[in-house]
């Protein structure tokens, strides 16, 4: 049944609703706009579902091409002197198929999906710019048939997916395949600039009440590590793309060995982009896994906290190549044994003893922790090792406590703490062998050096 309500005869205060106005009619252009599947409504919308859509939807017609560019290089592959394609046409698509594959297909369906799930993982009405992130993916699209033009207008870049100096030079590289390719990846960067701010705010800013950060899912966690890495990676290889550029374009001689220049300036820039994108492109990948293994397993995630961590880790560790000037930021980003050798190279031995120590320490409450709290009945999930750890005995405990002594790692935390071992003489030894490990990591470097 259906109910009239009958208009209202009162007089509207000033300042207020109407009476008789619903609240939803009331909100100008502030409305949310009705649900319609016209074609120009998909071209203006600013619906974050509608553009992921369109998101997976032009990544897959540029996978496509990719793929017919695939085909045509293992064509002329299948056979001895291959007559599909001449030299120079071969070039072009190892260069043009390696480019779409990263940046117009990977990239885009990470945001695709990145863009319809994650306001709706973590409770948001929308991202926190709609009309920015309508920009972006109009940016990205525009960018990739940009740099696909050019097959149309002289043909394709042809100086590998790379475009090491002095391939990209005009001297190795005359037509204007490489300036599209240039042009079209700025305008692609773009639009990764733009999806990144968008949902970094987004997950920031825009949770449901109760969602704390250590309750996300963990793929809104590895689409949010994400992101910060486009914030490090693309500015470097928009740099690096501006510099060719010019140097194309304006007679520049960044890259120029008879100017005086070092061709190696591109291939340092492009490392340093190339270094946070390969986790870029496999950590979406990584929290799609995470989400559907645990559903379809109808098993909760083992170690969310360690997972959401390792991915956040990846930050320091994709962004080393901004740091090898200064190996004391290294070792706290990441206390990999390299880093660790390189600090200790360049200080004394009593503030690398100090903060080394401090860095290694300061995950192994949680590794202790995990173990205590979920007990020996959880190490099997460490494989036969684990298994045999889970079984409980006097001489499991001892031995738990001298492997703690020999090396503090997460694993013999974890097996500390499922076992029972004390508070007090897990912290003792694990201060006591880190500070003796820091020490022989200061002598062998000192020595090595």
């Amino acid at each position: 049944m259906t109910i009239i309500e009958r208009p209202s005869t009162e007089v509207a205060i000033a300042g207020a609703v109407p009476v008789g106005v619903k609240p939803s009619e009331a909100l100008g252009v502030f409305k949310r706009p009705a649900a319609s599947s016209s074609w120009r409504d998909w071209v203006v919308t600013v619906d974050h579902k509608k553009l992921g859509i369109m998101y997976g939807v032009a990544a897959f017609v540029f996978f496509l091409i990719g793929g017919v560019e695939a085909l045509l290089i293992r064509l002329q592959l299948i056979a001895p002197d291959g007559k599909v394609l001449n030299a120079d046409q071969y070039n072009q698509m190892f260069t043009m198929h390696a480019t779409t594959m990263v940046f117009l297909f990977v990239m885009p369906m990470a945001a695709a999906f990145a863009n319809y799930f994650v306001p709706l993982q973590i409770g948001a009405r929308d991202v926190a710019f709609p009309r920015i992130n309508a920009f972006g993916f109009w940016c990205f699209l525009f960018g990739g048939l940009f740099l696909n033009s050019s097959w149309f207008l002289g043909g394709g870049a042809d100086g590998g997916w790379f475009m090491y100096a002095p391939n990209s030079s005009t001297l190795f590289s005359p037509s204007h395949g490489v300036d599209f390719w240039t042009l079209g990846l700025q305008i692609t960067g773009i639009a990764s600039l733009t999806g990144a701010i968008n949902l970094i705010v987004t997950i920031l800013n825009m949770r449901a009440p109760g969602m704390k950060m250590m309750r996300m899912p963990i793929f809104t966690w590895m689409v949010l590590v994400t992101q910060f890495l486009l914030l490090f990676a693309i500015p470097v290889i928009t740099v690096a793309l501006f510099l060719l550029t010019f140097q194309r374009s304006f007679d520049a001689t960044f890259f120029d060995v008879a100017s005086g220049a070092d061709p190696l300036l591109w291939q340092h820039l492009f490392w340093i982009f190339g270094h946070p994108e390969v986790y870029i492109l496999i950590l979406p990948s990584f929290g799609i896994v995470s989400e559907v293994i645990p559903v379809f397993s109808k098993k909760p995630l083992f170690g969310y906290p360690i997972v959401a961590m390792s991915g956040v880790s990846l930050i320091g560790t994709a962004c080393t190549p901004l740091l090898l000037g200064n190996p004391l930021a290294l070792m706290l980003l990441s206390p990999r044994i390299v880093f660790m050798g390189l600090a200790a190279g360049q200080m004394p031995l009593l503030p690398f003893v100090l903060l080394a120590t401090l860095r290694l320490s300061l995950t192994d409450p949680f590794h202790f922790l995990i173990g205590r709290r979920h007990g020996p009945k959880h190490m099997v999930k460490l494989g036969r090792i684990g298994r045999w750890m889970a079984k409980p005995g006097r001489n499991h405990k001892a031995l738990a406590i001298g492997l703690l002594a020999v090396r503090p790692i997460g694993r013999h935390l974890m097996w500390a703490g499922a076992q029972g071992v004390r508070v007090r003489w897990v912290v003792a030894i694990d201060i006591v062998s880190t500070v003796v490990y820091c020490v022989i990591v200061h002598k062998t470097a000192s020595t090595l050096k």
